[in-house]
Order: structure tokens, then sequence, then C-alpha cells
């Protein structure tokens, strides 16, 4: 996506609840991987691997996505954690001639200061996009969802059948219209 087009959207395309429609953003192909051979040995060639986001090529940075950001931070340390503080001199981790101070970025030497907070998201649109997902269902499917709902709801209470209903009619009054006449029929069971 073109990082103008974020300005567009009604919803914040890095919110991990929402999903890129492919039809307007189709898929870069960026690279391959080839797996040609199986591990030799299992634990030492795929149950001792650490990958982690904070190791950047140069020229690649983080785009302001939070969960991202967030797993920089924390799969380091679960590595740390899984595998012992050594886990880069695991053959499998090992990378030629890795020191700390030779893990790049691409930020050329420039610092970023500022404050971490919270901040409300100012796109609160989140209904749009499950109707249109719902919306691209086949009638099949539509009817698989509403069922499964349904079974869900007719044991919960009144109260808090109201309250889904309520979200599912902003999505789409057709999938909220099935789901009510679902949990009717089931609660007549």
């Amino acid at each position: 996506m073109n990082p103008a087009d974020e300005a567009t959207l009604p919803y914040d395309p890095l919110d991990a609840t929402k999903i890129w429609d492919e039809s307007l953003n189709p898929p870069l192909l960026v690279g391959r991987m080839i797996l040609n051979r199986n591990p030799d040995n299992h634990l030492e060639q795929v149950e001792k691997l650490a990958f982690a986001p904070a190791n950047l090529v140069s020229g690649i940075e983080f785009s302001d996505d939070k969960l991202l950001q967030g797993r920089a931070i924390v799969y380091s340390d679960a590595q740390r954690h899984r595998l012992g503080n050594d886990f880069r001199k695991i053959p499998v981790n090992r990378q030629a001639d890795w020191s700390s101070s030779s893990m790049t970025d691409s930020g050329d030497g420039r610092h970023i200061e500022g404050t971490i907070g919270r901040s409300s998201n100012t796109k609160q649109d989140h209904f749009t996009q499950a109707g249109q997902r719902y919306n691209s269902l086949s009638e099949q499917q539509k009817q698989n969802l509403t069922d499964n709902l349904a079974v869900e709801l007719s044991a919960a209470s009144v109260e808090n059948q109201r309250i889904v209903l309520g979200y599912l009619n902003q999505a789409s009054p057709d999938m909220a219209h099935r789901v009510y006449l679902q949990i009717e029929k089931y609660g007549k069971q």
C-alpha cells in the first residue's frame, strides 16, 4: 500500500483486526524461500532456531505496526529465555562475525527522541470492513457463519444478545437479521 493511501481509509490499516483488500492492494513478491531439504537434526536445526524482527537488514526499518514493534522487543527476550543467553552461538543461529555493534538498521546514524504514550485511534470505523467481508461470502458461508453465531448467542443472556446483534447490525443488517432469526429458532427448541 502506498503510505499516502492510509489517510483515505476509514480505518487504521495497521490495526491487527483489519484486513487489506487485496483487490486494491495486491501482494507484492519480494522474494522466495526454497525449502530444498529436510533438517538432518530436528532439535538442533528447528527447535533451536531463533527469528526476531529486531534483526534488520540494512535499508529496512519498522513500520508503525504496533504488533511488529512489540515483537521486535520481546522476541529476543523470549529466545534468550528459551535457548539461553548465548542463543546466537547455536550453530543454526550463528552469523559470521556477529557482535551487538554489527546490528544494522536504516537509521544512518539518525536518532529519534520522544515519549511513548497511549493515544486513541482517530479512525473509529470498526464495522464497514466486517460488513464487506460478510457480503463477500457465498450464500453457504453466510449461512454457516450466522448459524454458528446464533448457536452460541442462544445460550447468552438477552442483554448480551442485544449488544452483539447491535454490533452485527452495524456491520451488516442482513447478518444481524439472520442471526436474530436463528437465535429465535434455537430458543424454541
